[in-house]
């Protein structure tokens, strides 16, 4: 995906001419890969939610994503750098530390 239509920044440059960049590794012969996308019809606070909310995972996607088998607290820190272009915060859970970062 190339966003440079959407920046009024020089620092964007165009895609060759030959083509978007391809990863070596996908042309391996007998690796096989599928690109899959889809249109979901919400609005931004319901995005928000779910992605605030990562805990609703194993409940919510059971049997597809997650497991309720593995649901657990999940706690996080205060929000950093929080604009409207996102935010980033810590989060702890049984698994160790992590971070939990969002880009709108």
């Amino acid at each position: 995906v190339w966003g440079g239509g959407l920046f009024e920044s020089a620092a964007v440059t165009p895609p060759e001419e030959s083509g978007p960049a391809l990863v070596d590794v996908l042309e391996r012969p007998g690796v096989e890969h599928s690109d899959y996308s889809r249109d979901l019809h919400m609005d931004w606070s319901t995005l928000c939610e779910n992605v605030m909310d990562p805990a609703h995972l194993p409940f919510t996607h059971h049997k597809t994503i997650s497991r309720r088998s593995k649901a657990a607290p999940i706690s996080f820190g205060a929000l950093e750098n929080f604009s409207h272009t996102g935010f980033t915060a810590v989060r702890q859970t049984a698994g160790g530390p992590g971070r939990l970062t969002f880009r709108a």
